[in-house]
């Protein structure tokens, strides 16, 4: 078996119950995975095939079948739509394997755990047949760069590279900061974060974790300081170089070959790693920003791809090509990719995950789709989940990109009062 033209693929069989939807995984394995991962050329000159291990009885012990496909196979793609405990544990088992070549995707609508909130999940659907074929070239494209670019992608692996032997007050520092975040508390947790990233045996990703949780407080001096301090010593982390460059631009600290605050490390991020929409949609708003509208579009609109239509860089791209060109025209596939994105943004609204931004993306959604009793609602949600001014004041100048746009957009006006 050669492993190394192997895409394995984890995740449930037959058909299951998805929030009161039937969802046939066989289907949607034939159809839309399988046909994405099969052919994808590997750097070498070989092809990738998909795998099962239904359909696969080597040993006749399925249990060893899985556990060689998930050690050795070049990639595994892993489905979590249903939340299903054996996708979990096999996910478990390759992140502690192998610290490259593991891609995650879901369907819309999808509440997360809170355990597994943050993991960078691609989106798919299987129907309409245009959202399938879309779903397939995201797929293809993210299995393409996942071969070319081997890039860290385990948490396991992460936190297993970095790790040093730590004494039992740091311990439990870093146990305090996690409860501290489960119940909620971001302060809490800051707090202990600043103290534990003061002892001699704090690692970089301490340093991370507090400098995320600085950038959702708006506390952004102290949060470049230690994003700055992640790239010097781990240069090749991706995700570092992107949240450096997002803080820089909030401090306006420009490199002096950008042009704009934040430019150089966010491309930097994206030079790391292509298929990260966060960094092309962060570089995007930083290009906006600059004035520089028709590169800020290119951005977005990489963005919306890498990411099959994410509502953040959807929703930009339309503001931006509506601010160009002075007309919101909306395609029949800017139509149903609106529908789509919807149904995503409120389910996460509901769950109050992605706060205030689910919010607020929801109510531009409704905007759009001409419900502006609902997006007054959503808005409003929005304002009451903001735990800092430039939340709300980037929501705003968000909006704003829309006045002028012909003809006017019913309700605007109205979203925009709620926000003075």
């Amino acid at each position: 078996m050669d492993y190394e033209n192997i895409c394995f693929v984890v995740m449930p069989f037959g058909t299951r119950d998805i929030d009161g939807v039937q969802v046939d995984f066989d289907h949607i394995y034939e159809t839309v995975l399988k046909p994405a991962i099969d052919g994808a050329p590997t750097p070498e000159g070989g092809v990738i095939q998909a795998r099962r291990t239904d359909q696969d009885f080597f040993s006749g012990l399925i249990t060893q079948d899985m556990f060689d496909y998930l050690e050795f196979s070049r990639l595994v793609l892993a489905d979590i739509t249903s939340l299903n405990a054996n996708v979990f544990y096999e996910l478990g088992i390759r992140h502690t394997l192998r610290e490259s070549g593991t891609i995650i995707v879901r369907q819309p609508g999808v509440t997360l755990p809170f355990d597994i909130r943050m993991a960078k999940a691609f989106p798919y659907e299987y129907r309409p047949d245009e959202s399938a074929e879309e779903s397939r070239q995201l797929i293809r494209t993210v299995v393409s760069g996942s071969l070319v670019e081997e890039r860290l992608d385990s948490p396991v692996q992460a936190t297993m590279r970095f790790h040093r032997k730590r004494s039992e007050q740091t311990e439990a520092l870093a146990l305090a900061v996690e409860n501290e975040v489960r119940q909620l508390d971001p302060w809490g947790a800051i707090k202990r974060l600043r103290e534990l990233v003061g002892r001699p045996d704090a690692t970089a990703l301490d340093r991370m974790k507090l400098g995320l949780l600085l950038k959702e407080q708006g506390e952004w001096d102290e949060a470049v300081r230690l994003f700055t301090d992640v790239t010097t010593e781990l240069p090749a982390y991706a995700e570092a170089w992107r949240e450096r460059g997002i803080a820089e631009n909030k401090t306006a600290r420009a490199d002096a070959a950008a042009d704009a605050p934040g430019e150089t490390s966010l491309r930097q991020s994206i030079a790391l790693n292509l298929n990260d929409f966060d960094a092309h949609a962060s570089l995007g708003g930083v290009l906006k920003r600059a004035g520089r509208r028709e590169e800020a579009l290119e951005s977005y609109e990489a963005a919306n791809g890498y990411s099959n239509s994410h509502p953040y860089p959807f929703l930009n791209m339309l503001k931006l090509r509506a601010a160009l060109h002075g007309t919101l025209a909306l395609s029949g596939a800017d139509s149903r990719t609106l529908q789509r994105a919807r149904r995503l943004r409120f389910a996460q609204s509901e769950a109050k995950q992605d706060e205030p931004w689910s919010h607020f993306d929801s109510a531009e959604l409704c905007l759009l789709d001409g419900d502006v009793h609902e997006a007054l609602v959503r808005l409003r949600l929005g304002v009451a989940a903001s735990t800092a001014e430039f939340q709300i004041d980037t929501f705003k100048q968000s909006l704003q990109l829309l006045l002028g746009v012909q003809p006017p957009i019913s309700g605007l006006p109205a979203l925009l009062a709620e926000l003075d």
